[in-house]
C-alpha cells in the first residue's frame, strides 16, 4: 500500500476563491514557480499546526494557479524521501522559506514561539489584506503548539477563539480540534486517515478566510457609514446582513444599525452582543415609529430623519 497521498488542488472546494484578489505577495522563490509543487509533512498522529500550514500553502498556490500534491510521510520516509519534495512542513529540522522548508523543532531565534503554521503564515501572508484578521488565530495555534505565548496578550488569544468560533457558529476550540484530529487520525501512520484530517482542517481554514473577507467588507461599510449616536445609518440596505451584524457584535460597540428599505420605510435594528443580548431596547410606544417589534429589537420609521430624532431619546439597555 502506498505511504503517500496526492491531493489535487483542483479538487479543493470553494471554487469562488479564484475570483478573489490574491491574498499575499508572490516571492521569487524557485519552488513557487514550479509547475507542480509537492508538499510533504508527517502522517498520523496529527496536530493542528502542520495541517493548517499545509492548507495555507495549498491556498496560496491555488490563487496563483499552481497545482500541488500533499505527501504524508511515515517516520522512515521522513529520513529517506523528504529531500525529494519541494516543500517540507513540520519536518526536516530546517527553516528556510526560499528553499521551501518550514520546520520549527530545531529551535533558534528565527522560529522561537512559532508553529509550522506560524512560519508559513509569516513567510507567505505578510502582505495579505486578511492578515490582521487571521494573525490572532495563527498566533493562537503557535501558542498551543509551542506552549509559548510570547508577546501575545491574553486578549489576543481570546480574540482568536472568538474569531474562529464565529466561522463555525461558536464551533470547537483549537484544543478541541486537536482532540478531533487524534480521534479521526489515530496514532499510527495511515494515509487515508491523514487525508480525512486534512479535509477537516481545510474546511476550517477556508471558513477563516471567508470570515476575514466578511470582516474586511464590514469594516469598509462601518468606515463609510453615518455615525448616529451609538449606532450607524447605512445609505441603502445592500450592505446590511448577517456578516455586518456579526462584525458589529464581535468587533465594535455600536448598538444599532439603520437603513432604508423603501422610499417611506426606514428600519432600525438592534445589534446583539456576543452573549446574544440586544445592546439597545426600543420603546414599544415609540413615536414616530410606525412599528416596533414585540421583542423591541426592530423599529420602522417613515424616514431616516424621524429615526435619527427618535433615537436621541432612547435609553441604552443596561
Amino acid at each position: 500500500m502506498s505511504t503517500t497521498i496526492t491531493v489535487a488542488l483542483a479538487s479543493i472546494r470553494d471554487t469562488n476563491m479564484t475570483e478573489q484578489p490574491l491574498t499575499a505577495r508572490t516571492p521569487q522563490w524557485p519552488w513557487v514557480k514550479r509547475r507542480l509543487v509537492r508538499i510533504g509533512t508527517h502522517g498520523c498522529p496529527h496536530h493542528v499546526d502542520e495541517l493548517v500550514a499545509v492548507c495555507l500553502l495549498e491556498r496560496y498556490l491555488r490563487e496563483r494557479g499552481v497545482p500541488c500534491e500533499v505527501v504524508f510521510l511515515s517516520r522512515e520516509e521522513i529520513e529517506t524521501a523528504a529531500s525529494g519534495l519541494d516543500v517540507l512542513v513540520d519536518v526536516g529540522g530546517r527553516f528556510d522559506p526560499a528553499a521551501g522548508r518550514f520546520d520549527h523543532h530545531q529551535g533558534g531565534p528565527d522560529v522561537e514561539g512559532r508553529s509550522a503554521a506560524g512560519l508559513v503564515f509569516d513567510a507567505l501572508y505578510a502582505d495579505s489584506p486578511d492578515r490582521n484578521y487571521l494573525e490572532p488565530v495563527i498566533r493562537h495555534i503557535d501558542w498551543i503548539d509551542t506552549g509559548r505565548p510570547g508577546n501575545h496578550s491574553r486578549a489576543t488569544l481570546d480574540h482568536a477563539e472568538t474569531f474562529a468560533a464565529g466561522t463555525a457558529g461558536r464551533g470547537p476550540s483549537m484544543l478541541s480540534l486537536s482532540a478531533v484530529l487524534k480521534a479521526v487520525g489515530g496514532f499510527q501512520h495511515d494515509v487515508g486517515k491523514s487525508a480525512k484530517c486534512l479535509e477537516i482542517v481545510r474546511a476550517l481554514v477556508d471558513s477563516w478566510f471567508r470570515q476575514a473577507a466578511t470582516y474586511r467588507e464590514a469594516e469598509h461599510v462601518v468606515r463609510s457609514a453615518e455615525k448616529v449616536g451609538g449606532g450607524l445609518f447605512l445609505p441603502d440596505a445592500e450592505a446590511y446582513g448577517p456578516g455586518l451584524l456579526e462584525y458589529l457584535s464581535r468587533e465594535t460597540n455600536f448598538r444599532f444599525v439603520g437603513f432604508p428599505v423603501s422610499e417611506n420605510r426606514f428600519y432600525v435594528v438592534a445589534v446583539r452582543d456576543v452573549e446574544g443580548q440586544n445592546r439597545i431596547l426600543f420603546p414599544q410606544d415609540w413615536s414616530p415609529a410606525a412599528f416596533v417589534h414585540d421583542n423591541q429589537f426592530l423599529a420602522v420609521f417613515p424616514d431616516a430623519d424621524s429615526a435619527r430624532h427618535a433615537l436621541q431619546s432612547v435609553q441604552t439597555k443596561r
